[in-house]
Parts: structure tokens; sequence; C-alpha cells
């Protein structure tokens, strides 16, 4: 799946270069300016690459319940917990402006968050059950923009990823039996799950010259891990133009 990425974006990209190469060799208008103007004026800065902070969430929420019933048969009852459900992350990501009204673009991001339960039992035995939750994406897309207008500032995304979702376990207390308790302590999202899925997004590029832009998005990645799992990500970041 990253190779069919990669494939798409080299293909976006050598597209671009067709479009510009076909720009050049159309024919001048009495409106088309002067060939001293065309070299006086700044290029055109059309890569750009940058960095963003997220938030996100799983969708569904990580469902404990299971778990929660499983030290109830053993006679533990939950006491507390932590964890908002709430997952931290970074974004890095490079595009291509093809046109006014479209990009192309490849990025990696990632989150994780901590969830943790503690069981007691009326022996006075306490078990934590901790768990620490995350996602990591390449994914490639195609940003469409208005042509003009306040809206030309927004963009939706729609794309596709490889991705991965891993749920790792920690089972500590001090239960005499705790390895035995540790075993039956399980959720179906444990471990590593690994596929692909569509990509769907909307934000804003708010410029600062021709330095670059800040950039404020929110990105939805279906299927994350290949499984039931959906991720959002609200991103805050800034890129650069070259």
């Amino acid at each position: 799946m990253r190779g069919m990425l990669l494939a798409l974006f080299v293909l976006l990209s050598f597209s671009a270069s067709v479009f510009a190469e076909g720009d050049l060799n159309a024919p001048a208008t009495v409106d088309a300016p002067s060939a001293e103007a065309a070299r006086a004026a700044p290029p055109t800065k059309k890569w750009y690459a940058g960095a963003a902070y997220s938030d996100g969430m799983l969708s569904p929420a990580l469902d404990q319940m299971p778990t929660d019933s499983y030290y109830s048969t053993l006679g533990y009852l939950k006491t507390g917990g932590s964890g908002w459900g709430v997952m931290n992350g970074v974004k890095l990501y490079a595009g291509y402006r093809i046109r006014d009204f479209l990009d192309v673009e490849m990025g990696l991001s990632g989150g994780s968050m901590n969830l943790s339960s503690t069981y007691k039992n009326f022996s006075g035995n306490t078990v934590w059950s901790r768990r620490q939750v995350g996602t990591g994406a390449l994914y490639a897309a195609a940003l469409l923009r208005p042509a003009d207008g306040f809206g030309h500032f927004m963009f939706l995304k729609l794309g596709a990823h490889s991705s991965s979702l891993y749920v790792t376990k920690s089972v500590t207390g001090n239960a005499a039996n705790l390895s035995v308790i540790a075993a039956g302590d399980h959720l179906p999202v444990d471990g590593t799950s690994n596929g692909y899925g569509p990509l769907l997004g909307v934000g804003f590029d708010i410029g600062t010259g021709r330095v670059g832009a800040v950039r404020l998005d929110l990105d939805y990645y279906y299927k994350i891990g290949g499984t039931t799992y959906s991720a959002a990500f609200l991103n805050i970041g800034y890129h650069g133009n070259f």
C-alpha cells in the first residue's frame, strides 16, 4: 500500500509537470505580459512542507467493558481510572501546487494516548490495568480549493492512507496470582493491526506572505489500521513555501 501511495503521488506530480509545460508552450495572447515583465515578476512558489501538532480520538471510543466484566468475575471492583480518550501527536506533510485550485500532498501522522483502570477486591488486593493506544499513518491526497474569494483559503482533502493501530497492555498490582490475572486481561483490539482506507479532510491555509502559511485542518482516517475504528485529528501547524 505504501508503494501505491508513493506511485499516486509521483503520478500526480508528473501530471503537474506536464500541465506546467503545456502552459509554457501555450500561444501568447494580447493580454499576456511582456518578456521583460515576466522576468521581473517573482517566481511562483509551488512546493511546500510543514509540521503540525495534533489532538485526536478514536471512533468509536475504545470499549473497556470487557475488562471491567472480566475483573468482576474475579471478585474485583473498578475503583478508578485515568485517561480522557484524547490522543496527542504530530504530522509532517509536503505538497505541490498543480493549479490554484488543486494540490497533491503526502504526509506522515501519528498519535497516542494512555488509559488506566484500577480494580480492588475485598481482600485488599489492587490491580492496575494500563494500555497505551497509538496510531501511525502514511497518506497521499489531493487538496481541492475554490477558485477565488475568501474560500480560496479553504480546502477539501481527498485521499488514502496506509496505517497502523497498536494497543499495548501492562498489568501490575499486589495480587498473588497477578500473572494469571494478566493473561486473562484482554481486549479484541490488543496488539498491532495494519491496513489501509480512505482519508477525508477539510481545512484552511492562512497565508503569511510568500514565506508560508498557518494551517488549521481536520483529518478523518476511515478504517485506521484496517480495523473497524476510525481516527479523527485536529491539526494546527505551519508550512513554508519554496
